[in-house]
């Protein structure tokens, strides 16, 4: 039975949740780069929107919903209140709180997002602030609900360290998100 310390945290999470939901938009990217596409992506957003916008950088084949990035935003915001932050920068702390993981060099080697090739860019956007520069330097896509899926797979396939765990056997993208909100969650259970 959860304590009423735990039920109020629940509380609070859900509230915070619901409430980026409503604020935030995430738009999905294609680049080709490397160390300097994520270095000019995180400057331009810096200009234009401040520190209210997130962005992740994946390796071709790796991609998460906007359900699943909302979930880390809200993570990321909850340990950035408790002063509890692994890493300094948003985006990387981002991808610990997907994988479920603290040792970040492990984490951007697995994701691959600063290696040269074609990458899966995600913004979360939690301002009104327009993303022209953005949007001019890179690809804007709309992935439809297999591509999803599948990016979803890579990425549950990287946190639970198995590369069959999941196949085409007839998943929904709620399940996938599910599974995948579950791995970062359980970083939270670490602190």
């Amino acid at each position: 039975m959860p304590t009423p310390r735990i039920e109020e945290e629940v509380r609070i999470y859900r509230e915070n949740l619901e409430e980026l939901e409503r604020r935030c938009r995430v738009e999905y990217y294609r680049a080709y780069g490397g160390k300097e596409l994520v270095a000019s992506i995180e400057r331009i957003l810096g200009e234009e929107c401040g520190r209210d916008s997130y962005f992740i950088v994946f390796r071709e084949g790796l991609l998460i919903s906007p359900r699943v990035a909302i979930a880390a935003v809200a993570r990321t915001e909850r340990v950035k209140r408790r002063s509890r932050l692994i890493a300094r920068k948003p985006s990387i702390e981002l991808l610990l709180r997907i994988l479920g993981e603290r040792n970040i060099s492990e984490v951007l080697k697995k994701i691959g997002s600063i290696d040269v090739g074609e990458k899966n860019i995600v913004v979360i956007n939690c301002t009104e602030c327009a993303t022209n520069r953005l949007k001019s330097m890179l690809e804007s896509i709309s992935p439809g609900e297999e591509a999803m899926k599948n990016g979803l797979r890579g990425i549950a396939r990287l946190c639970l360290e198995k590369e069959d765990v999941y196949s085409d056997n007839g998943e929904t993208l709620e399940d996938l998100e599910k599974l995948v909100i579950s791995c970062g969650i359980s970083l939270e259970f670490e602190e």
